[in-house]
């Protein structure tokens, strides 16, 4: 047995609660623990590796390259730092690669210009959005863990302005283009030379049920694990297997993500509420907000050295930003009213010039060869078709032409791309982007949706909880009204 008042990591003495999983882990038990935002979820499971199972061989998977390659750096060398991915290309990925069919990852556009491109409209119904509903009920299917492709992959495909007389023969054209289209792609010789993308490498070796050789596994945003992950995982029954996530953390619901900490059959279940990140009044914000939008009070405890609260007297460190729309709006204020300032924006906005130049391309009546605009004969078809679930990627372009100049934003965006992190006076973020990081003054923006609002559903909540925890000092939510509104009901 453990002396609790022995156990350091780097110098840091384990809480009562890290110590408690440490002596189950000892114990041989599968782990699942839910970690609140800064209160050490990479700290307890290098302690697991380094005080319990330092002479067993550990599997550590995490969602992104950017987390693996920083716990590749504080992992000892029997704990492999892996993405799911990695894994899965490395067995069927590779095989694609070397037949050319990774050059680029599959889209409408391609599916449009391999098999739609003569075809009138089916049911009044543009072929490229059949093509967006085909991919669609692809992506599902790879998302799940489901053996074989069925016409219910198709559930995600919003009809609610197709004629209901002909939604039931549209779903069997379109589960019959599916299965061919799904035959052409495992078809690894296929002459169709049909490109795939990651989702499906993973989903084809997911369904070769993998045996994974290693003593244990750590696996890191169990709130975040597509259900083919999932099954593939807690299959590997060989393996002491510990989970760790934060419920309240799970914002990749959108891409068909599930919380696996609520769904995997495991009975031991542990808690971690003493954060290291915030002191107490963003703990007891932090509290009323998961009361607010959850109807839960997890009793998050901040460390009693930082001192830190919420406040509109300083000046940022990073903007947080529900949208890439918003995002882009706070970059034109700053920009606007603050010429000097040096601004990074952390998001993913690498094609954005292109796509604007494109998209102006087409408003001028010119021709675009750009990929998502080449199926369309003008502007007006595009902005219609961003309105759709399967358009629903353009809608960020549509929308910043509509509210700015092109040739503004243009400037704007190639002015700022090029400032290092290091080197900004101001970070701007999205929320997706701010994920695991932390900074010590931060100020959120106010797009984020208040409860009850039109549009408001529970990932909504958790996109909040995930903005406001990124801060460690202080927290300005004196512009979100989304954020500061139940803090001033509760004080009333």
């Amino acid at each position: 047995m453990f002396q609790y008042q022995n156990v350091f990591i780097d110098g840091k003495k384990l809480s009562c609660e890290q110590f408690s999983i440490l002596e189950e882990v000892k114990l041989g038990k599968n782990l699942i623990i839910n970690a609140f935002a800064g209160t050490g979820k990479t700290f307890i499971l290098r302690a697991i590796s380094l005080k319990v199972l330092s002479s067993k061989s550990g599997l550590y998977l995490a969602f992104n390259r950017k987390i693996v390659n920083e716990a590749t750096a504080v992992f000892t060398k029997n704990v492999s730092c892996r993405t799911i991915h990695s894994l899965a290309y490395k067995d069927v990925g590779i095989k694609y690669f070397r037949v050319g069919r990774m050059n680029q990852f599959l889209n409408a556009a391609i599916l449009h210009d391999a098999f739609f491109k003569n075809t009138p409209a089916i049911f009044g119904i543009l072929p490229i959005r059949i093509c967006g509903m085909i991919l669609s009920g692809i992506q599902s299917y790879c998302d799940s863990s489901d053996a074989e492709i069925s016409v219910h992959h198709l559930n995600k495909v919003n009809f609610s302005d197709i004629d209901k007389n002909n939604i039931h023969e549209l779903k069997e054209t379109l589960f019959y283009f599916l299965k061919s289209i799904w035959s052409l792609i495992r078809d690894l010789e296929s002459s169709s030379k049909l490109p795939i993308t990651p989702n499906i490498y993973l989903k084809l070796w997911a369904l070769k049920e993998p045996k994974l050789f290693y003593d244990y596994i750590l696996i890191d945003e169990a709130q975040d694990q597509n259900p083919v992950v999932i099954d593939l995982l807690s299959k590997q029954n060989h393996l002491q297997q510990i989970w760790v996530g934060d419920k309240y953390q799970q914002i990749y619901e959108f891409r068909g993500a599930k919380n696996a900490l609520d769904s995997i059959n495991i009975d031991n279940h542990y808690v971690l509420t003493k954060s290291f990140r915030y002191g107490k009044e963003i703990a007891e914000y932090c509290n009323l907000l998961l009361s607010t939008h959850f109807n839960d009070n997890p009793n998050i405890r901040g460390l009693s050295k930082i001192k830190s609260v919420l406040s509109n007297k300083f000046e940022p460190d990073v903007v947080i930003c529900r949208s890439n729309f918003a995002l882009i709006a706070e970059v034109v204020y700053l920009k606007g009213n603050f010429k000097k300032k040096k601004v990074f924006i952390n998001a993913y906005i690498h094609n954005l010039i292109y796509d604007l130049q494109e998209a102006e391309k087409i408003i001028r009546g010119k021709i675009s060869f750009h990929p998502d605009f080449i199926p369309f004969k003008n502007w007006s078809e595009i902005v219609r078709f961003s309105k759709t679930s399967e358009g629903y990627h353009l809608k960020t372009v549509v929308n910043l032409i509509k509210e700015y100049n092109t040739s503004f934003l243009i400037e704007l965006i190639s002015k700022v791309k090029f400032i290092r992190e290091s080197h900004a006076d101001l970070i701007v973020s999205t929320v997706h982007q701010a994920k695991g990081r932390e900074w010590n003054i931060v100020r959120l923006a106010d797009d984020f949706k208040l409860k009850g609002s039109p549009g408001y559903n529970e990932e909504e909540g958790r996109l909040l909880y995930v903005a406001a925890t990124r801060a460690k000092k202080v927290l300005d939510i004196s512009f979100c009204s989304a954020a500061s509104s139940f803090l001033e009901h509760n004080k009333s």
